[in-house]
């Protein structure tokens, strides 16, 4: 299966159309600075909002439809934690947007229960559909995204159509892995026993110092006792 590297983005929505977008990492440096959303509804305590993460050629590949908490300045909820990219990613099936079933997390399907009530269903927003205005965006790019697939590693020619060949690239990559961590786990042996063998070294010198004390002890006891005789 081919990895793709996703665009993330947020969305925020007035009155079921998109008012305003940012990428994810945008998103986020708002929250930490405590800046102004431009496109928050005014005078409104809670926002709605969608997370879409967007592979190649613009196909959403998961939806998360959440509240976010503002301030009358448009400042998001600096104690925002909904984790969007972990929902989207095991959110259950949602709506067939051209390519097939799209994961969709919102108040009815939220595979974190606890976190349902942070949601909101777009299917029920009123007479605008906020999920096709959220479609009509990414389709705009106004944020000019190009996500493309991960490059292969370089030990699998991405070029081979053969599974054979990619198989056993993989297997000789996996086999050097493996004789790599061997090797270092044997000079970790290796070390270890240098140590064991650089203290037993040091206890038998002690061992030898003392025998050598108690033997000086005991001269001087023999040879007053002979004296005495």
């Amino acid at each position: 299966m081919e990895s793709v590297n996703l665009a993330q983005v947020i969305y925020l929505f007035v009155d079921g159309e998109v008012s305003a977008e940012f990428s994810f990492d945008e998103f986020e440096a708002h929250i930490d600075r405590q800046t102004e959303l431009p496109g928050a509804p005014a005078r409104s305590s809670v926002c709605r909002a969608g997370f879409a993460q967007i592979g190649p050629d613009l196909r959403i590949q998961g939806l998360v439809f959440f509240l976010l908490q503002v301030d009358e300045f448009g400042r998001p909820d600096k104690n925002f934690n909904i984790p969007l990219p972990y929902l989207a990613k095991n959110a259950g099936p949602g709506p067939d947007l051209g390519f097939g079933l799209v994961p969709m997390a919102c108040r009815g399907s939220c595979s974190v229960p606890w976190q349902a009530n942070n949601l909101w269903d777009p299917t029920q927003a009123g007479a605008v559909n906020p999920l096709d205005a959220l479609v009509s965006a990414v389709a705009a790019n106004r944020l000019e995204l190009d996500p493309q697939p991960l490059p292969l590693p370089d030990s699998v020619d991405a070029s081979s159509e053969d599974p054979r060949a990619m198989i056993e690239a993989l297997t000789v990559e996996h086999t050097r892995q493996l004789m790599e961590l061997q090797g270092r786990h044997e000079d970790e042996l290796i070390a270890q026993q240098q140590m064991i063998d650089a203290k037993l070294g040091l206890y038998r010198q002690e061992v030898a110092r003392l025998r050598a004390e108690l033997v000086e002890l005991h001269t001087p006891a023999e040879n007053l006792s002979g004296s005495a005789g």
